[in-house]
């Protein structure tokens, strides 16, 4: 998901407020594939593009080269990027409702996603399917709406 809450985004097709959640919420893949081979031919040019804005990548799943190569990105389009592993360390958060929060996760996702959404302009989300985490796959499409929905998009 890319949840931006900033005025405009120069780059064709990121708009206020939208959420991408498949390759076809872009739109034109053409123009999309286009737009991003432009902009890999010289990674420095847009860095305006991403000035005083906060990128958030929030791993269900660790992910080496998808961690780097965003952040990577990120940093390229002059964002500041933050990272939140969600099921790493004392970042943990409890996805099943109805939970009583005695256990080892000291927050909720339904309590966390407004205040995610309060310090970053765009919020990406890492999840995979894997034989431990079929509960949280099964409730993924309503957790992204759910995010789309708490996420402020002034």
């Amino acid at each position: 998901i890319i949840r931006s809450n900033t005025n405009s985004v120069p780059l064709q097709g990121l708009g206020v407020g939208n959420s991408y959640t498949n390759v076809k919420d872009l739109g034109n893949l053409q123009e999309a594939i286009q737009e991003a081979l432009e902009i890999k031919k010289n990674r420095f040019a847009y860095k305006h593009i991403g000035e005083n804005k906060t990128l958030l990548m929030v791993f269900f799943n660790s992910s080496l080269r998808t961690r780097l190569s965003t952040q990577k990105a990120g940093m390229n389009l002059g964002m500041n990027t933050m990272v939140l592993d969600v099921n790493a360390g004392a970042w943990k958060l409890e996805t099943e409702r109805g939970v009583i929060m005695d256990g080892d996760k000291p927050e909720h996702i339904l309590e966390a996603i407004p205040v995610m959404a309060s310090y970053c302009d765009i919020i990406g989300v890492r999840a995979f399917a894997q034989l431990e985490m079929v509960n949280l796959f099964s409730a993924w499409k309503e957790l992204l709406r759910i995010l789309c929905k708490l996420s402020p998009t002034s």
